[in-house]
């Protein structure tokens, strides 16, 4: 398992270069490239989600596996709410993120949706046990 530190992101300084999804997806491709690794799996929580919503819209030839836990942008939540703080966000429950991650997977059968009831944004953390089963049956299919 490969978790590098995105621009901008945890550990890394403030970016002075593009620091765009577009411009973080190319980044993590050119790792992936320069580790000589072929089709990946490629998970995304949160900002995350939508980092790899645009590496595998970039590259789908390289994705083996795309894992979107909770992820932002299938959903513009200000068609429901009023721009929010990110502490807000991770309480709100908004209308049409299930549809819109539906509708994102595709044809049936070529992806699992799997909905955790009374769990907010961070469901690796909120229901673990849960998650990482359904994480593991989903990588093994």
């Amino acid at each position: 398992m490969i978790v590098p530190d995105q621009i901008g992101f945890d550990e890394s300084s403030e970016p002075d270069v593009d620091c765009s999804f577009e411009a973080i997806a190319r980044n993590t491709l050119a790792l992936a490239d320069a580790l000589s690794l072929g089709r990946i799996t490629v998970p995304g929580h949160s900002t995350g989600g939508a980092l790899a919503v645009r590496l595998a819209t970039m590259a789908p030839e390289r994705v083996e596996q795309l894992v979107l836990e909770d992820p932002i942008g299938l959903v513009d939540y200000r068609a429901y709410i009023a721009p929010q703080e990110t502490e807000t966000l991770v309480k709100a429950r908004m209308p049409g993120i299930h549809q819109a991650a539906q509708e994102a997977m595709g044809e049936p059968g070529a992806a699992r949706f799997v909905s955790l009831p009374d769990v907010g944004h961070v469901p690796h953390l909120e229901m673990p046990d849960r998650f990482k089963s359904d994480l593991l049956a989903f990588l093994k299919s």
